[in-house]
């Protein structure tokens, strides 16, 4: 297999050096195009960035040739699925929706941050990194409900509660509530500015008052601190840059912290609590939330665990969830928003989960009352989705057509791995038919220099 990945790898690689039958330059943005259709550097880098943490090498050219043509492949495989009709619309627009969604959403978000953030003094990047050498071990307690959190206060103060009880009521998080709401060491950077912000603030063996994040109420106390040795000039000098991308983090986090806090006061935006443990238990009785966590702990919500839950919430799918502008969203309408929250949040604190998922929607409504579904990023970002929709649904129907055979001989390992060379070496050669009949043109030249400006800092 791997000897066929370096060969697919090469050979793509070839294609793209070889100028693939060169033509005048159709556009200034534009480093391919296939056919009819033009693929845009900001396509690239967009697709791009979503597997470069998982490359050792990630501005190698070859790295970057092979995923170039993988977006021809994809778009040939594409084009191919388009002119036969023969895919399921209705799922295709559907699967666009999501994405628009999201791309909203990511649209409105970078408007919001716009010109929020100020050039970095020196003297912020050296008390940042002073910060960013002290761990502060922290244990707290958490509740929607700013009462509820007032009175665990009180009883942490008198003594008659401690954090090891009161955290079986605050957390749903097995951890959490076994280990007395326990975090662990904290640095700079670790956690939501209003979080961290008391967090620093409070001496060792002190309690908190209580403080009230995006997420709702806290309580804290800092148990102990641990400080690295104090730092010479060249480290410092060595760390700048990490210590100036930590603190736009921040900063940014810190401006939309403040920008969705206005906006859960401003919608008057409060979960049900009977409403809540109703959707977790819905949630954490399926056989389905299991078998997703297990298989990918960052996964959303499947359909399939969406239509279980409306299956199964039937006599309590009216029941109120979450209070927004003095009305109420059910069960029901609560569902569909949170399809795009991670389900390990929805597993372990489904307050959090509804209050991210109708955030979420207020914002995507802002996005969409100024025409951000019609931004040339968010169709750019359909556009490729929709491209990847229609490859995969190609690549699916040409490998159902396979039939395999084994050799007595090969263990189920040796089954996988060779069912898994006949599916690439089928793809690839039909790739190849249809590469041979296209008109492909490519410059490569501008993707490499558009990595080589952003390693030196000039993008």
């Amino acid at each position: 297999m791997k000897k066929f990945q370096n060969i697919l790898v090469t050979f793509i690689s070839c294609l793209w050096i070889m100028g693939c039958q060169q033509k005048s330059e159709p556009a200034t943005n534009t480093f391919a195009r296939v056919n009819d259709e033009f693929l845009s550097l900001d396509e690239f880098v967009y697709t791009y960035s979503q597997k470069i943490r998982f490359m050792n090498n990630p501005f190698d050219k070859d790295m970057m040739n092979y995923h170039g043509g993988v977006m021809i492949r994809n778009t040939l495989f594409a084009q191919y699925m388009e002119n036969r009709a023969d895919y399921n619309i209705e799922e295709l627009e559907a699967e666009l929706e999501d994405i628009k969604r999201k791309a909203v959403i990511d649209e409105m978000i970078e408007q919001i941050l716009k010109d929020s953030l100020d050039m970095l003094p020196e003297e912020e990047l050296r008390d940042a990194y002073l910060k960013s050498l002290e761990y502060r071990e922290v244990r707290h307690l958490f509740s929607p409900d700013s009462v509820k959190i007032w009175i665990w206060y009180q009883e942490l103060l008198d003594g008659t509660e401690s954090f090891y009880s009161l955290s079986q009521e605050a957390f749903q998080d097995t951890f959490l509530r076994n280990h007395g709401g326990y975090l662990g060491f904290i640095t700079y950077g670790d956690m939501v500015p209003e979080f961290e912000s008391v967090v620093f603030q409070i001496a060792p063996g002190y309690l908190s008052e209580p403080f009230q994040t995006p997420f709702g109420w806290h309580v804290l106390k800092v148990e102990s601190i641990q400080k690295e040795t104090l730092p010479t000039e060249d480290d410092f000098q060595s760390n700048k840059e990490s210590i100036r991308g930590k603190i736009l983090r921040v900063k940014k986090e810190k401006y939309l912290s403040g920008f969705y806090t206005s906006l859960v006061k401003e919608h008057k935006i409060r979960p049900d609590s009977q409403g809540i443990q109703t959707l977790y238990r819905l949630v954490v009785t399926s056989k389905h939330t299991g078998k997703i966590i297990a298989e990918n702990v960052m996964a959303f919500p499947s359909d399939a665990l969406i239509q279980d839950i409306e299956r199964r919430s039937i006599n309590v799918w009216d029941h109120p969830v979450v209070y927004v502008d003095d009305k109420f969203l059910t069960i029901g309408e609560i569902l569909p928003y949170l399809k795009n929250i991670p389900l390990v949040l929805l597993y372990k604190n489904p307050s959090q989960a509804v209050l991210f998922a109708v955030r979420d929607e207020l914002v995507y409504q802002m996005g969409l009352e100024q025409g951000l579904d019609s931004h040339k990023t968010v169709q750019m970002k359909m556009n490729v989705h929709r491209k990847d929709w229609l490859s995969n649904r190609f690549i699916n129907t040409l490998t159902d057509t396979i039939t395999f055979s084994y050799p007595p001989y090969l263990n189920e390992d040796e089954q996988t791995a060779n069912t898994r060379d006949m599916k690439n070496t089928l793809i690839h050669k039909t790739y190849l038919n249809l590469r041979e009949n296209a008109d492909v043109w490519t410059d490569m030249e501008k993707v490499y220099t558009y990595y080589e400006n952003l390693i030196q800092g000039r993008n």
